[in-house]
């Protein structure tokens, strides 16, 4: 707990914005002119955005295995296949993503 809040306190200090800049909802997000992150699939202020690794997220070499789903099955596979652009977008509330997208994330960041 004393890290979160020690990165919250650096997040204030270094961008001169709260941690809940960007609000609760994509419509505060897109208000407050923050942008959305696909690899974290949060929205971001816009001093914390990095937009060439983001391009990486999107369209570099991992790209094509990027797969999106509204739900999941009692296998645990994907069910409601949500398109990259519409994940993209950053309207949809939480959506799943299989274990090779999960662990290329974490390499990624």
């Amino acid at each position: 707990m004393l890290i979160l809040a020690s990165y919250f306190g650096l997040f204030a200090v270094l961008t001169g914005a709260p941690p809940d800049f960007c609000g609760n909802s994509p419509a505060e997000a897109m208000a407050a002119r923050c942008l959305f992150e696909a690899n974290n699939f949060a929205w971001h202020h816009p001093f914390c955005f990095n937009a060439d690794q983001e391009g990486d997220w999107r369209h570099g070499p991992w790209s094509s295995d990027l797969e999106f789903w509204r739900e999941h099955d009692s296998d645990w596979d994907g069910v409601g296949r949500i398109s990259n652009e519409e994940a993209f977008a950053g309207q949809i509330q939480m959506v799943w993503i299989n274990t090779l997208q999960h662990r290329r994330h974490c390499l990624h960041i």
